[in-house]
């Protein structure tokens, strides 16, 4: 542990955001296997464009790197 005070300085940080942050994180920041965490990233922000326009461009999803909402299963799947 730092003996600067650091750890202590960025949980108080951390705790003064905390009601302001989205409750499941940012959605660029989800990993491919933080499929719980879709409905509080997106909330009920449901990209329709952005689903359409990766479906259409990307239907493998060969260049996922986040999962998308309603699209959970296919963003984990490799093949």
């Amino acid at each position: 542990m730092l003996a600067d005070g650091s750890v202590v300085r960025a949980d108080a940080a951390s705790a003064a955001l905390e009601p302001h942050a989205f409750a499941g994180g940012y959605a660029n920041l989800l990993g491919p296997d933080a499929t719980g965490q879709i409905p509080h990233a997106y909330g009920g922000n449901t990209p329709p464009r952005l689903l359409a326009v990766s479906d259409t461009v990307d239907p493998a999803g060969v260049f996922r790197g986040i999962p998308l909402p309603m699209a959970a299963p296919r963003a984990l799947s490799h093949g």
